[in-house]
Formats: C-alpha cells, sequence, structure tokens
C-alpha cells in the first residue's frame, strides 16, 4: 500500500499497545525469541522488509539509520542474535531502503525509495568489499519510474524490479536493470484500468513470465495481479474489490506453488476488512482461501509467503491475541492457524510488516515496532 497509508496504520497500532503488559500466559503454538531490538546507539531503526539468508547469515535493512544523515543501514544479524551495521545510507547514496536484498555471488543488490542523484530513488550494489555502488539513480515521471519499495528478481543475468510510482502515467513501473547499470522502463502502470502503484509488490518469475501485483488501479481501483513477458507486454490478470468478500490491497511479492500462486492482500475479506490469503492461476482464475479477523486470528498480512514444505508461514500487522500482530501457518487448501501472538510494548515486537526467512529449523522475521527502544525487532520462531 502507499507510503502514507502504511505509516499511519502503524501509528494508529503505537497507540493501541504502548500500555500492553509486558507477559502474561499466553496459548502460544510456537516458540519465539527477540533476537534483537533496533534503535540503540549506532543501531538502525524501523526494519520494514523481510531478511534474507547468505551463508547461514542474515542480512536486512532498516528505513533509518542511527544519526544525521538519518538514511537507513545495512545490516547483518547471526542466528542467536548478534548484530552489527555494515553500511549507512546517506542520501547520495540512496535514502530509506525498503525492499529485502537479493544476494548475487556474496554481492547484494537492493533499492531505496529515495535519495540517489536524483532524490527518487536508487537501484543499488553493496559489493563484496562492503562498499556501496549506485547502479542506477530514478529521475521520475515521464520518462523513469520513482520510489523503488520492493525487492529485485534476477532472470537469466538481468534483474526486474517496480516502482511504487513515477513513469508515463505517474502509477508506477517495472523496470529491468542489467548488472552494469543499464536501466530500461519495461512498463508504466496507471493506464485506463491497469494496475496502478505496486507498492511492496516485488516479481516472480514462473513458467516464463513474471507476475506481480498493485496496490490500486485495476477495473474496481483496489489492486490488481498481472503477468508480464520479459519483453514487456503486461496483462492484466485479476482486479481485485470487484466482489464483496475479495481482498483489497494486495501487499507482498507472489509465491508459486504447483502452478499455482499464492499471495495476500492487507485488506478485504469478508471479515471486518482484515485482510486474504488468495490464489490464483497463470489465466488469471483467483479464489480466496482464507479471511482474517475472526476471533484471535491474525489482521492485515502484509509480507509475502514462505513456502516450506508445502506449507506456507506468513505474518500479519495486527490481530492475534494481542492485537500486535501474528505468525500464523496456512495450507495450500486454506486450512489456518495462528502460531504466535506479539505481546508489544518493550519486552516483544510488535507489527510485522514483512515476510519470513527460513534458516535450520527456524524462521527469521523482524517486526517495524517493540522492542527495547521501540524502533522495531529482529525474532525468531520455532513451529
Amino acid at each position: 500500500m502507499p507510503q502514507f497509508t502504511v505509516r499511519l496504520y502503524s501509528l494508529l497500532i503505537v497507540a493501541g499497545v504502548s500500555g500492553w503488559a509486558s507477559g502474561g500466559a499466553q496459548a502460544q503454538s510456537a516458540k519465539e525469541v527477540m533476537l534483537h531490538s533496533f534503535g540503540g546507539p549506532g543501531d538502525g531503526s524501523y526494519p520494514g522488509s523481510a531478511l534474507i539468508n547468505a551463508s547461514g547469515t542474515l542480512y536486512g535493512v532498516t528505513i533509518e539509520g542511527p544519526a544525521k544523515p538519518n538514511d537507513g543501514t545495512l545490516f547483518s544479524l547471526t542466528p542467536d542474535g548478534s548484530e552489527a551495521v555494515s553500511n549507512k545510507f546517506t542520501g547520495s547514496n540512496g535514502s530509506g531502503p525498503q525492499g529485502s536484498l537479493l544476494d548475487v555471488n556474496g554481492a547484494f543488490l537492493g533499492t531505496t525509495v529515495g535519495g540517489g542523484t536524483y532524490s527518487d530513488g536508487t537501484v543499488y550494489k553493496r559489493l563484496t568489499n562492503g562498499r556501496i555502488k549506485i547502479l542506477h539513480s530514478f529521475a521520475g515521471s515521464p520518462s523513469d519510474g520513482n520510489g523503488p519499495t520492493s525487492a529485485l528478481v534476477e532472470v537469466n543475468g538481468v534483474f526486474y524490479g517496480t516502482t511504487s510510482s513515477g513513469g508515463e502515467y505517474n502509477g508506477g513501473t517495472v523496470f529491468s536493470i542489467t548488472a552494469s547499470g543499464s536501466e530500461t522502463i519495461l512498463h508504466s502502470f496507471g493506464n485506463a484500468t491497469d494496475g496502478s502503484n505496486p507498492y511492496g509488490d516485488g516479481l516472480v518469475y514462473f513458467g516464463g513470465a513474471l507476475y506481480g501485483t498493485t496496490d490500486s488501479g485495476g477495473t474496481a481501483g483496489e489492486g490488481a495481479v498481472f503477468s508480464m513477458t520479459l519483453g514487456g507486454t503486461e496483462t492484466l490478470l485479476h482486479s481485485f474489490g470487484v466482489s464483496v468478500a475479495d481482498g483489497v490491497a494486495p501487499d507482498g511479492t507472489l509465491i508459486a506453488y504447483k502452478g499455482t500462486l499464492y499471495g495476500t492482500t492487507v485488506a478485504g475479506g469478508a471479515f471486518n476488512n482484515y485482510g486474504i490469503v488468495y490464489k490464483i492461476t497463470p489465466s488469471g482464475v483467483e479464489t480466496v482461501i482464507h479471511s482474517f479477523g475472526q476471533g484471535e486470528d491474525g489482521e492485515n498480512p502484509n509480507g509475502a509467503l514462505l513456502n516450506v514444505g508445502g506449507t506456507f508461514y506468513g505474518t500479519t500487522q495486527s490481530g492475534g491475541q494481542n492485537k500486535g500482530g501474528a505468525v500464523y501457518k496456512i495450507s495450500p487448501s486454506g486450512n489456518e492457524k495462528v502460531l504466535y501472538s506479539f505481546l508489544g510494548g518493550r519486552t516483544d515486537g510488535y507489527d510485522p510488516e514483512a515476510g519470513l526467512v527460513q534458516l535450520g529449523g527456524s524462521l527469521y522475521g523482524t517486526t517495524y515496532f517493540g522492542g527495547t527502544y521501540l524502533s522495531g525487532t529482529a525474532f525468531s520462531i520455532t513451529p
């Protein structure tokens, strides 16, 4: 969803959980360990994207840095919780990294929503020697994208991504970029009934095509699923919000499983507008498999699903026993169960906005708020 909407929603969560108790008996189905609290001296704050596993070490980014210029960090995290900031963003080398990293032979590729030559965002490469190199500075509408917020995907040595705005109609773009930094706009969103504003929505390569989602646009203006050839021919597959029980505002990259794509929407669904998990065929037949919001279920899923042996795992920004978010599992047929409800406050994280990553027998993730400094946490979950 658009950046201002996510932040406003998160601020409402802060107001609701600041007085939470720091413990109490919880009927949790999985063991959670808070590994690190962000926001301490010299540390970054507000991790809003999924971690990646690179040779047994976890890597991620925070939107804010430790001091002015306060433009974000790139950090490493060991499975036992030892964290170190390896890079600080300063504006000239990008500002506000929001997309997950992509490991390319030990170097990391990523995007920043702002900064760079024109202050419209960047694609950067964190070299194996630790230095940040800008591959492309976005220039904005009408000739270029603006504000990339999602991870890149590699196909045959070329990288593909989205920008949340910019392009010919200022509704965002799909772009390709080579390892040397040559960037091409493949598609501009926002024309007529096309999708618009792929905020936080990355691409997945499946069956010879790219698939992705947009936060808004489509027939009902509530978001869409699209496919695209590598050459840039786009097809709108599904418009959200046309039916009452359908989802609204898809967020998080799709995953492919046994010939079908699965994803989440942050709102909509059958129960009080708390979001859904859906499946969609490559031809565009969409089915809601779970609507969030009943009882102590999670609410408002914002990150991508993770497939572990045919079971999907994900997070919700709110809901659960304490209304601070949850980790859940769900089968491809829609059998869902909350594994852990975040406690909130300084003893635990809350508002997990990103998906999970597997390392060994545990899952690892981040929360945007909570922890010792109320600036987010990294955690592990053992189902």
